[in-house]
């Protein structure tokens, strides 16, 4: 990252780029330094970040642990909320909008990390409190006891669906729980926004041709971590309490330990083994750019015809792709029997296979047009994921490891749709200010997700009989089947649209510099961005608010049957 730093003096100003010395285990090599001019050398050529020194290690191994932390908080909704609490479908979505909640706040975490250095860092100090917010708030869930389950179990250990439940308090807790791992989420939110910026910092050091390189690498760092948390929690929290098959399982506090002591190991590892080049000797004087200036960017960057654009398409595409029937957790478990040891060996597989994505995308596609990337890939997911589905509807196959094979099936194609995203904020990204156009971007993408999820809700909760009703499926009539077909119909052919919107972003990167050069500005734009922020935030956090409480739950604008 190029800082703006003054040696003395406020009129001298210069450019320089941050190297550490040969003693201090450099992380990148370059030809122009020389051990006698110091650590700082100005006007110094476009160094290559290596990621595997002393330095810089604890920069994978993030990478490495917030994909499983997050995999785990993720992967614990299944057994733990729709399992153990016995919320309904659309609670457990709601639940799971709580907990991505905090990916929408990416803007003003990067503009955090980005205009107040905390100890003159921008990035690792934001990356330390990330993982120390996570910590706290899993501690939270560590000493608050855990209810019994809601659904009564028989001799077997199987929940029964259709008799009345033995803890009905069960469901109240799901709020709490919800909240303390949405408050998680916001730490390793803040944690994964100052470390992309980190990305894309060592990104732009990369020659165009392998220009993001470094990015395909941590998104398969990031996968793996994945990968290993869902064998965990498939493998260990397999409980039938759970929906697993086994008699033995950690339980749901036990899994949080473990994530909390990963996020303690990262708390060194961010302050003493992450390498970001903006920290100056004591000799010399950094200008941090003032909130103003950031302020002033970030507006420069929404009125943009060139930026406004892909965060359309980044809103857009995630908005219909978001836009799921309630009726998938009950097919699931209800018609298709999954358990959750085998939903998380599908997930590891898929994650491999994702895994593998990125590396094709790294060593073949890196040149190839983002616009067929995009379509080829999307269409391939969504058409994959059509299928086990309505063949599990109809009772032509209903089998559990038919049903997760779509896991392994679209897991390449989704990488492939994945780096589309990431190559683009790489080009577009400011100097200086890479906090705030990974956030900016981010916001749009992830804000879309809660906003598509209260739109499911209302939306599919139109249908009848309900969706969300366990009993409808227990009875498997032939209307009722029908019913949950037409609401995947529904949302396929929603999904669908995204693949129109590729005009909205450039088919690679030569193009993107060419928008980014060329396209005009208006105040226009950015007036149209502000308010589709500041409505599906609000829009988002309502309909979550409503879902969560008891009280409200039951509203029809919010997809329940009625409070009468």
């Amino acid at each position: 990252m190029e800082s703006h730093c003054r040696n003395g003096s406020a009129s001298e100003s210069v450019q320089f780029d941050c190297v550490v010395p040969p003693e201090g285990g450099m992380p990148f090599s370059t030809s122009t330094h020389s051990p006698s001019q110091g650590q700082w050398k100005p006007n110094a050529g476009v160094e290559e970040i290596g990621l595997w020194t002393p330095r810089t290690i604890g920069f994978p191994v993030y990478a490495f642990v917030a994909g499983f932390v997050s995999t785990c908080i993720s992967a614990t909704n299944y057994g733990f909320f729709l399992g153990y609490l016995g919320v309904e479908s659309r609670t457990s979505m709601a639940v799971g909008s709580l907990i991505g909640l905090p990916q929408v706040l990416l803007l003003p975490l990067g503009f955090l990390n980005d205009c107040f250095p905390v100890f003159g860092y921008r990035r690792k100090s934001y990356m330390a409190i990330g993982w120390t917010i996570c910590i706290a708030s899993l501690t939270c869930i560590l000493i608050r006891s855990q209810p019994d389950p809601y659904y009564c179990q028989d001799s077997a250990g199987h929940y029964i669906y259709n008799a009345a439940p033995c803890n009905k308090d069960a469901r109240n807790e799901a709020t709490a729980y919800g909240l303390f791992l949405g408050l998680a989420s916001l730490g390793l939110a803040m944690t994964i926004c100052a470390g992309e910026g980190l990305v894309i910092e060592y990104s732009q050091r990369e020659p165009e041709l392998k220009r993001g390189a470094t990015k395909a690498i941590m998104q398969i760092l990031g996968n793996f971590g994945r990968l290993v948390a869902s064998l965990f929690v498939g493998w260990c929290m397999n409980g039938k309490e759970y929906l697993g098959t086994s008699g033995w399982t950690l339980s749901f506090r036990q899994v949080v330990l473990v994530m909390t002591v990963l996020s303690l190991i990262m708390l060194p590892l961010s302050c003493f083994a992450t390498f970001e080049s903006c920290k100056a000797p004591k000799e010399q004087v950094c200008e941090n750019h003032s909130a103003a200036t950031h302020l002033k960017t970030s507006w420069r960057l929404v009125k943009s015809k060139a930026f406004m654009s892909v965060l359309f398409f980044a809103f857009l595409t995630n908005l219909f792709q978001s836009i799921y029937s309630t009726a998938g957790p009950n097919v699931q478990i209800i018609w298709a029997g999954v358990k959750n040891l085998q939903t998380q060996l599908f997930s590891v597989l898929g994650t491999a296979l994702t895994i593998v994505g990125f590396w094709i995308v790294k060593t073949w596609f890196l040149n190839v047009s983002w616009r067929k990337l995009f379509v080829i890939g999307h269409v391939l997911c969504i058409t994959l994921d059509f299928i086990p589905k309505m063949l599990t509807v109809f009772n032509i196959v209903r089998n559990q490891y038919f049903y997760l094979s779509e896991d392994m099936t679209v897991a390449i194609p989704f990488a492939i749709t994945q780096m589309v995203s990431a190559f683009i904020i790489i080009e577009f990204a400011e100097k200086g200010s890479e906090g705030i156009s990974y956030g900016l971007l981010g916001t749009f993408h992830n804000l879309s997700k809660p906003v598509g999820s209260a739109i499911s809700q209302q939306i599919f909760g139109l249908f009848q009989p309900s969706l969300s009703d366990p009993a409808s499926y227990v009875a498997d009539t032939s209307a009722f089947r029908r019913t949950v077909a037409s609401s995947f119909v529904l949302q396929l052919a929603v999904s669908l649209l995204a693949a129109l919107l590729v005009g909205l972003i450039p088919r690679q990167k030569r193009e993107a510099r060419v928008r980014k050069q060329e396209w005009p500005s208006r105040v226009s734009y950015g007036l149209i961005g502000t308010v589709l922020l500041a409505f599906s935030l609000s829009y988002a956090v309502a309909a979550i608010v409503l879902a969560l409480d008891p009280s409200t739950s039951c509203l029809k604008v919010i997809g329940g049957q009625g409070c009468e």
